[in-house]
Parts: structure tokens; sequence; C-alpha cells
């Protein structure tokens, strides 16, 4: 990561658990892994995958800044939604 910007990286459904805890500056902080890397390689069953998304429908992923705070959404209102949220596929 080096101090930068990074993805967090977690399971829910697209609406829950909400995109706004996926970082430092929420009160009550949700499950994430950290992402630097393109591609982002994790095996369903490493550690950290099963801890942050675990059997959610969707992978979803957020940026945050070195102190892993989000960094607000683009509608100007100071709000984190992703919109980058995808299906799993389980077989």
């Amino acid at each position: 990561m080096n101090g930068s910007y990074h993805v967090h990286i977690y399971g829910g459904d697209g609406t829950t658990p909400p995109d706004r805890i996926m970082g430092t500056h929420s009160q009550t902080p949700g499950k994430w892994y950290v992402e630097d890397k393109n591609p982002s390689i994790r095996a369903a069953t490493s550690a950290d995958f099963r801890d942050a998304v675990g059997n959610a429908p969707k992978v979803c992923g957020r940026i945050a800044n070195a102190l892993h705070q989000l960094v607000p959404d683009n509608t100007g209102k100071g709000t984190y939604v992703t919109g980058n949220c995808v299906p799993i596929i389980r077989s």
C-alpha cells in the first residue's frame, strides 16, 4: 500500500452492509480486506476473504486513503455510495 489510496473489499448484497461503514471514519466499522494490487487474486478459502466476504451474494469495493478512511463519492453530499458490487458466482 505504501501509505496511499487502495481498495477496501467486502461482501454484501449491494445495500447491506451499508457502504459508509467500510472505513475507519465509521464509529462502527465493518469488515473488509485491503487490496492495492492489479489483478486482485484471493482464494475463497483465504482467511481475509472468508472474514470480509464470507457467503455474501456480492463482492464490493470502496476506495480508501492511507488512514483507511473512505473517499466520499462524487455526489458532493459527503456520502460513500459505491455502486461497485458484483455478483459472486459459486459452483
